[in-house]
């Protein structure tokens, strides 16, 4: 509970555009160094997330889903490259 007896969850509770469809603000970076900073980076990979995953309500379907998520990108990032070094010759 808050000072104001409200639970702790509702304390801080407002709404933005980003925040209704998954999306985390990105602010534009002037350094290449700010652009490598970690919550510039951290919300870029969230936002790379498809929105099934940034959507879901709980944390073990969320983890599950993000497993199968990041396999899928792995399974076609695998089949392009196998199929460039195919082509390739090497």
């Amino acid at each position: 509970m808050d000072s104001g007896g409200r639970p702790a969850s509702t304390r801080h509770h407002s709404t933005t555009l980003s925040s209704k469809c998954g999306q985390c603000h990105v602010d534009t970076q002037r350094t290449m160094l700010g652009d490598r900073a970690f919550p510039v980076t951290a919300a870029r990979a969230w936002n790379a997330l498809p929105s099934s995953v940034r959507s879901v309500p709980s944390l073990l379907q969320f983890r599950r889903d993000l497993k199968t998520a990041l396999h899928v990108s792995v399974i076609v990032l695998f089949t392009v490259v196998s199929s460039c070094v195919t082509d390739c010759n090497f």
